[in-house]
Order: structure tokens, then sequence, then C-alpha cells
């Protein structure tokens, strides 16, 4: 594990890696920032890698006032935070990059629930956290803060996604015999049989190495945790 800045990662220092994941890192990139963001995530990713990022969002109709207020979340939890939209992270992905989403999934009615869980859990040891020091101001801001987030992911105000992207190197016709493949760098093609895919289905796919990303703190646009294996 290492704190480093996610745009110092250079594939010539750091090599190229096979899996990327962000997990809700991309609010503390920025708006502007966001098209550096998803060229660097592409630059680490070998040539037929995939990444997952998951980020809390806000909805498309929402993003472009949001972006350019202040609310009680950035003004008192996370200051310099963005929440970004799913459109606004695919246009700064096809704008900065060759990368192209393959599968997403919206995950925030589980979010709603969790937060539910983690306010009972805080008022179970409510006394333990006054033990610490906080002032009842701190215990009053973090009731709020919850109650604020559930009652976000419950309306669907905001939800959580999980977003599945790569660079297309091949286009796959699936029929009867099997599978076609077409490699994007080529005409040719090469076609599977059903008993080859079968088997490639069993084995899968060896991850030789994986890049993780972290949120750390955000300084102009953000200084992260990478880690690699």
């Amino acid at each position: 594990m290492r704190l480093l800045d996610y745009r110092d990662l250079d594939p010539a220092v750091h090599g190229r890696f096979d899996k990327l994941v962000s997990i809700e890192m991309i609010e503390a990139v920025g708006h502007e920032y966001q098209p550096v963001f998803f060229r660097k995530c592409a630059e680490m990713l070998v040539p037929d890698g995939a990444m997952l990022l998951q980020a809390i969002t806000i909805a498309d109709q929402r993003y472009e006032a949001a972006r350019r207020s202040v609310d009680f979340i950035q003004r008192y939890i996370f200051p310099g935070s963005t929440i970004p939209s799913v459109t606004a992270m695919l246009e700064s992905t096809t704008r900065a990059s060759d990368l192209r989403l393959v599968q997403l999934e919206d995950i925030g009615p589980h979010y709603a629930t969790t937060l539910a869980r983690w306010r009972d859990n805080f008022f179970a040891n409510i006394e333990a956290v006054r033990r610490l020091g906080y002032p009842e101001e701190f215990v009053r801001m973090w009731d709020f803060y919850l109650c604020y987030c559930e009652a976000g992911f419950t309306e669907r105000a905001i939800g959580d996604v999980q977003l599945s992207v790569g660079a297309v190197t091949e286009t796959v016709s699936v029929t009867a015999q099997g599978a076609q493949v077409q490699t994007a760098s080529s005409e040719s093609s090469t076609l599977i049989s059903s008993q080859q895919l079968d088997t490639i289905g069993q084995k899968g796919r060896v991850i030789t190495n994986y890049l993780l990303l972290l949120p750390g703190f955000n300084t102009n646009g953000g200084a992260f945790d990478a880690a690699t294996g």
C-alpha cells in the first residue's frame, strides 16, 4: 500500500494492470479532473484490461446545479467533494479514453439499509463515543449525516453504482455452432466451438496483477492510496 497521487502513476515505472478497481474515490477527484482520471486509468490497463468503478452518484438532471452549490455534505463532512452523475462519468470516459461501458448496477437501495445499521450501531455504542471525547455537536451532526444519506438513497435522489468498463478489443457473435470472435486490430476472425466456450467458461481468465484505487485526501485533483498485487 502506498500513498500516491493517481496522476503520478506511470506505466513505464509501475507497469500496466489486468484489472483496476476504484472504490468511491472519484467523488474526491472533482468535476474538472474526471477526464484526467479516466485517461490515467486507461493508460494503466493492458490492452484487454478491465476496470470496475464504484461511485456515489446524483441524478443526471440535478448534476449541473449540484456541482455549482455547497450542501451539508460538502460543508461539514467531505469538503471539496463532488458527487458525479452516471452521464458525467461516461461522457468523461468517452472523451478521455477508449474505455466503454460493459455493465452497470445501482446498489443504492442496499446502501440505505447499510446506513440505517450504521446509525443503530453508532447509538448502541454512544457512551463509548462520548468517552473518546466527542462533543454533543458531533453526535448530532453524525446522526443527521446518517439520516440525511439514508433518506437520499431511499428516495433515489442519490445512488451507488458499480460501473464495469474496458477497451473493447474483440466483438463476439454467438451462434448455434459456437462464437465468432472478431479482433478489432485484424480483419480475420476465429470460430470457437460450443465445447471450447464451455472450457473457457470453466477455466476463466487468470488475473496476474491488479491496481486498487482508494480515496485518500483531496488536493487540487486528489491524492490517493494505490495498492498493487
